[in-house]
């Protein structure tokens, strides 16, 4: 039994960084139309920035997480104006966003392993070797900080959309376009 109690443990605390992943992807389709298969590649360049900043400058990974999101913004950016962007009016864009991020995630995915290699790589902070033990069961304090901030960003991205005057446009723009565009969200 308590093996089991270990293993939700470890589950609920790598849920919580999927939740975070997944929520960014449901966001981009429900107010875009955007099908973004390229989404794990782009998380997989965030890993690349923050292990480069804790291998070459020693900076932990937690606090590379608002340059990750700076620079994925812009990445972010520079790809819906350069493939999506144009064919945004088209009655067939979510399957045309289907097609160019996946080639999209096809060309990064080859950039990467020709740059890069396709060896796995880690950072390894002082704290990824230590645990919070809670009774007889564990977690490993890199999972906990990920899991935590984690659901920090997801009750954030929440709040923004619940209670901000944009998140209530965004939030009309995923439930009726055609409505919140008559009332002059664009």
């Amino acid at each position: 039994m308590s093996e089991l109690i270990q293993i939700l443990l470890l589950g609920l605390a790598l849920g919580g960084v999927f939740a975070l992943m997944a929520s960014g992807l449901t966001l981009v389709f429900g107010v875009m139309r955007i099908v973004n298969l390229a989404h794990p590649i782009f998380i997989i360049m965030g890993a690349f920035i923050s292990y480069w900043a804790f291998t070459l400058f020693q900076i932990d990974p937690l606090v590379t997480i608002p340059l990750n999101m700076v620079v994925m913004f812009f990445v972010g950016v520079v790809v819906y104006k350069a493939f999506l962007a144009r064919d945004a009016d088209k009655p067939d864009y979510v399957s045309i966003t289907v097609l160019i991020t996946f080639a999209i995630a096809l060309s990064l995915d080859g950039l990467l392993g020709y740059f890069f290699s396709n060896t796995q790589r880690t950072a390894s902070p002082s704290y990824a070797t230590e645990a919070i033990f809670i009774g007889p069961f564990f977690i490993p304090k890199a999972q906990f900080y990920a899991a935590v901030v984690s659901l920090v960003l997801i009750g954030l991205v929440s709040a923004f959309l619940k209670f901000t005057r944009i998140g209530y446009a965004i939030r009309a723009t995923t439930q009726n376009r055609a409505a919140a565009q008559l009332l002059g969200v664009n």
